[in-house]
């Protein structure tokens, strides 16, 4: 089975390759991030098929988990953000 190569798709067509491509850097199964974001593993298989799309609060999340922002994972606009280390703008855990 080849690498997938959606990572550089041009905005939200990649939003499901951006989230498997990070989550398979943590070597995280999907029901580890499922847990990790307080939901069903079936969630985060419509994600990164692209079935479905993360609601803004499962964005944010999904950004603070992730350690990346929401440019990137919507846009796949690199900049230092796509690397796993950044930190989300707004991030809904800060206060």
């Amino acid at each position: 089975m080849g690498k997938r190569h959606g990572v550089n798709k041009p905005g939200v067509l990649g939003l499901g390759y951006r989230i498997e491509g990070l989550r398979r850097k943590r070597h995280w199964h999907m029901s580890t991030l499922a847990t990790k974001l307080r939901t069903s593993r079936d969630t985060v298989v419509r994600w990164e098929k692209g079935i479905f799309f993360p609601d803004a609060w499962s964005l944010a999340e999904l950004c603070h988990v992730l350690k990346t922002s929401a440019d990137y994972l919507l846009f796949g606009h690199q900049g230092g953000h796509d690397d796993g280390n950044a930190q989300c703008e707004g991030d809904v855990h800060s206060g």
